[in-house]
């Protein structure tokens, strides 16, 4: 994909594995045993899509979230469906690499025999083909009143590493300094540098800038945003998708809230860097089987309820959020950001050093490990408390104001508050003109940059600013 020249998003796959016609009873058999849905008149109240992409370092950890699924009492009114490509280098039953799709039921066990008859193939996850077909597949087999899609792997960063397995053998073995950085955690009294010094950050060979799902099998090919955002527009006709969840790091930005606009009515993703287990889903799954007839900012909430609950006592770097985007409201926020960013770009001689404060006083996510995003709500607050002109504080109060209404749950680990900020939503803002320039990516916050689009950037005018910014800073 990184390489790919082709036009894979102009033509998504609309082409369904495995449907299974309407007149099928309420329970079919997966392997050697039954597993409930609801087809038809009887239909499900919501059926939920993990795309989980463990074709990478990630393998061990897609199994255990797995085994947190199958903790779960469901009934015919949720159904859980997941596509779970591995990288295992072993052929039996328990252990194998290709790519398996599964109806989850409480006590599934992640094996061959388990797996959705009829589908056993290595796909390729970082295609945007491949998740639009399993889109296709998941709301036609498994028709509800609602669905919701997390896209399970790496992020615009790699997972933090509190350990060193990497395949199906050897994943979950915890060395001494391992169990030590987890004490730490607890204490809150570990950052990344600190995490760096001990050897327990694995920094990736290439930087990922707004892509997800890595496919070490495929050539290292990736999800950008712009195809998902593409992918998604086409499988869901613009709407029908009622959450669309990132279980990866760095993801929860305006830019990619942009994106998803028009595919799903809430975002849960993550500001910060997520740690290796991901998010805690038996918490939030047995609360949507619990009150199935719950919305999808209701249902957002419990996936931030169960993060929090998962890791505010022993992780105080996490970070989650839950955003709505229907209702024309984050495209209300773009044009606010627009409008901010010319009254910058207006006032940048007489107001720098209060830019400049304010951008100092916003520290970035992932820090250390050369990525640039800022909390868009902590930067907007500290421009409004510093002594601009009134139209430019005007503008920075009209973008908290319109970030607050849109951010319907957030939690921030202790340590990701204060100069962080963490209130749901970064924004891309390297601190100066030289950490821009050595962003591999930069040309994609350009107006020019005709690869994989960045919608945001394209049609508002933050980079402009930026690069106003930059040519003083």
């Amino acid at each position: 994909m990184s390489m790919r020249n082709q036009s894979l998003l102009l033509a998504v796959v609309a082409a369904v594995c495995l449907v299974w016609p309407a007149h099928v009873g309420a329970r079919r058999e997966t392997g050697e045993a039954a597993a409930a849905f609801v087809t038809g008149a009887e239909r499900a109240k919501w059926t939920v899509m993990l795309y989980m992409n463990g074709d990478n370092n990630l393998d061990p950890f897609a199994i255990d979230d797995f085994k947190e699924m199958a903790r779960v009492k469901y009934d015919p009114r949720v159904n859980v469906v997941v596509q779970l490509d591995r990288r295992c280098d072993k052929n039996t039953d328990d252990e194998w690499g290709e790519t398996r799709r599964f109806l989850m039921r409480e006590g599934l066990t992640p094996t061959r025999t388990n797996a959705l008859k009829g589908f056993a193939e290595e796909s390729n996850m970082g295609d945007p083909a491949t998740l639009a077909s399993f889109a296709a597949w998941a709301t036609k087999s498994f028709p509800a009143e609602r669905y919701m899609l997390v896209i399970w792997s790496h992020g615009d960063g790699w997972r933090r590493m509190i350990n060193e397995g990497t395949d199906c053998e050897s994943g979950r073995s915890l060395g001494r300094a391992a169990a030590d950085a987890a004490a730490l955690l607890s204490r809150g009294e570990l950052d990344d540098s600190r995490l760096a010094a001990m050897n327990l950050l694995r920094t990736p060979v290439e930087t990922q800038f707004r892509t997800i799902s890595e496919d070490e099998t495929n050539g290292y090919d990736r999800l950008y945003v712009r195809e998902i955002q593409d992918a998604l527009e086409g499988a869901f006709k613009g709407g029908g998708l009622e959450v669309i969840g990132f279980d990866a790091c760095l993801m929860q930005m305006i830019e990619t809230g942009y994106a998803m606009r028009n595919v799903a009515r809430v975002m849960v993703g993550s500001e910060e860097l997520e740690p290796l287990d991901g998010w805690g889903y038996d918490g939030w799954l047995r609360a949507l089987v619990n009150a199935p007839d719950m919305d999808g900012v209701a249902l957002g909430k419990a996936v931030v309820d169960s993060y929090r609950d998962t890791y505010e006592q022993s992780d105080p770097t996490t970070t989650l959020s839950a955003v709505r985007l229907s209702g024309g409201g984050v495209a209300r926020l773009a044009a606010a950001v627009s409008a901010l960013a010319r009254e910058l770009t207006i006032g940048l001689e007489a107001e720098l050093p209060q830019i400049t404060q304010a951008r100092l006083n916003s520290y970035v996510f992932a820090p250390t490990r050369g990525y640039h995003g800022i909390d868009l709500h902590r930067f907007c607050s500290q421009l409004a408390e510093g002594r601009v002109n009134p139209q430019l504080r005007a503008r920075a109060r009209e973008v908290v104001t319109l970030v607050d209404s849109l951010v319907v749950s957030n939690y921030a680990g202790k340590a990701r508050q204060g100069a962080f900020g963490s209130r749901g939503l970064a924004i891309y803002f390297p601190a100066n003109n030289a950490t821009y320039q050595s962003d591999k990516y930069k040309a994609a916050y350009t107006d020019d940059n005709e690869f994989q689009v960045v919608q945001f950037v394209r049609e508002h005018a933050w980079d402009n600013f930026l690069h106003a910014y930059f040519k003083r800073v």
